[in-house]
């Protein structure tokens, strides 16, 4: 009985000094019977200049002499599958070990869980492993401010009036814009076939010489209402606007 106990004793303490000592996550693959052909560990993972970085060491522990070599394949898909990142495949001679970082930036990425896989082919035998490792990755919120104003003209004459917005995580998002006078009526439309934003971060804008369906409008306050389809955000700017003649053609 007494040996029993002990034995149960001796297994806890293995057990609390194996969780106390995992800082980092250690995967031992084999296939058909090797069983110490390659060590993968998982590093801390850790942010830096805005990307999110995976660091990964791998071993090739054959012995030198057999001359075998790992080709290290390594991509992010999404929860359908589907490829996001990949990265150029690396090689590793038998006998040797080395580390790789792998930074992506999330940001232009929608929300949801993504999967980086590492796989690894033996040449000349035809050995394969993979290893893989999920990513909760939440989105950051779409924003648009008003920017800037700016005047020109057009290369047929005509003077511009161009209200500017920075965009923020609006990748794939569109920014929509009314015109009102002073009084409160509507002058201008620009619809809802605008251009979607191809980046998470640019500027948009919306440009009116002073006409709509050919009439001319006075100079005075006008005040641009900007929308969007990434949320209910409303961005008013008031600006006066001079509104010239247009050359007669």
């Amino acid at each position: 009985m007494m040996n029993k106990a002990r034995k149960v004793i001796a297994f806890l303490l293995v057990l609390i000094m194996t969780a106390a000592m995992i800082p980092q996550m250690t995967l031992r693959v084999s296939a058909d019977g090797w069983s110490n052909g390659v060590r993968v560990t998982k590093h801390d993972s850790y942010n830096k200049d805005g990307k999110f970085c995976m660091k990964f060491t791998v071993e090739n522990s054959r012995p030198s002499f057999m001359g075998n070599t790992f080709e290290i394949s390594t991509s992010i898909v999404n929860s359908s599958g589907k490829q996001v990142k990949y990265w150029n495949n690396t090689t590793l001679n038998a006998g040797q070990k080395a580390t790789w970082v792998y930074p992506t930036d999330f940001s232009s990425l929608p929300s949801g869980t993504y999967t980086f896989k590492l796989s690894i082919k033996e040449f000349p035998d035809s050995y394969n492993w993979s290893w893989s490792y999920k990513i909760n990755h939440t989105a950051p919120e779409s924003s648009f401010s008003y920017h800037s104003y700016e005047t020109y003209y057009t290369d047929s004459g005509k003077y511009m009036h161009r209200i500017n917005i920075q965009t923020k995580n609006m990748k794939g998002k569109k920014l929509y814009c009314k015109l009102y006078d002073s009084k409160g009526n509507l002058v201008n439309d620009w619809g809802t076939d605008t251009s979607v934003r191809k980046t998470n971060n640019e500027i948009g804008w919306f440009a009116w010489n002073g006409y709509t369906n050919g009439k001319k409008y006075p100079s005075g306050a006008y005040t641009f209402v900007i929308t969007s389809s990434a949320n209910k955000k409303v961005v008013q700017k008031t600006l006066n606007l001079q509104i010239l003649e247009e050359a007669k053609k």
